[in-house]
């Protein structure tokens, strides 16, 4: 599976909950999220968005976690010049098994 990043610039920035980088470019950004699209068929519903210039918030339902598991998720999008994401960074509430 060679999952496409259409939304992202060409140098995407994958940031963890406290804003370290996790990954950087399309190269290391991609196998992460394959792997999470492939170890289940994971779903997101998105229940809210806020924007404030070239930030995008969303409060998200995440579920079909390995294991069972739902969790609440706060998506932190920056996107750049041409709308296209530039930085992502997920707060995660912990997750509940079902």
């Amino acid at each position: 599976m060679s999952l496409p990043l259409p939304t992202h610039s060409p140098s995407p920035h994958l940031l963890t909950q406290t804003g370290s980088i996790l990954a950087k470019g399309h190269a290391e950004i991609r196998p992460r999220y394959e792997k999470r699209f492939t170890e289940s068929p994971v779903s997101c519903e998105v229940m809210g968005r806020m924007c404030n210039g070239r930030v995008v918030v969303d409060r998200e339902r995440i579920s079909n976690l390995p294991g069972g598991g739902e969790a609440n998720v706060l998506a932190v999008y920056q996107v750049d010049d041409q709308g296209l994401i530039s930085r992502v960074q997920f707060v995660w509430e912990n997750v509940v098994k079902k």
